[in-house]
């Protein structure tokens, strides 16, 4: 790697369906080195229908390498009728995944997105109106918690938020 070259170091992570929501959180590398650099990352997110989401998911996976994801698992009980749109988006991100050799998070159930729902607005990451981009950031929060990966300074944030409401309540 050439000096003073950094690159992103991406945790993506998708919620599936017939619509597809995604949410990025990115870091750069310190110069000359793999180590991540101290300052904050960039969170993005957004959604679409599920070719074009997956369409692009394959395009920025070939364009950089340091790619952790993750994805909103979907269980369907025996009996139960449902779309299969979000089982055939899993099955797209697993081939994928395994095709361009990704790092790949364990799948998670739609109720461990709460503690990052929670606080989504408090950091500026809430998306009025994209409930699907809403809830691949809450699953990316929550990882990013609970794999102490978030930075100092969004962490104090939601502190100082919880600090300021009466009783802890939201």
């Amino acid at each position: 790697m050439a000096e003073g070259l950094s690159f992103p170091v991406t945790t993506l992570w998708l919620d599936p369906g017939e619509s597809v929501g995604w949410a990025a959180w990115v870091t750069w590398t310190q110069p000359g080195t793999r180590r991540v650099r101290a300052q904050p990352g960039r969170f993005l997110s957004g959604q679409g229908p599920r070719h074009v989401v997956l369409d692009d998911f394959q395009r920025f996976v070939t364009r950089f390498t340091s790619v952790t994801v993750g994805w909103e698992d979907y269980v369907q009980l025996p009996g139960q009728v449902g779309d299969s749109s979000a089982l055939r988006v899993i099955g797209v991100l697993e081939w994928l995944t395994h095709v361009h050799h990704l790092d790949t998070l364990p799948p998670q159930v739609s109720s461990s997105r709460g503690l990052g729902a929670l606080h989504l607005k408090t950091l500026g990451w809430q998306a009025p109106g994209l409930r699907d981009a809403n809830a691949a950031a809450a699953h990316l929060l929550t990882h990013l918690f609970t794999a102490r990966r978030l930075p100092s300074e969004l962490l104090a944030q939601i502190t100082d938020t919880l600090d300021e409401e009466p009783d802890g309540e939201r």
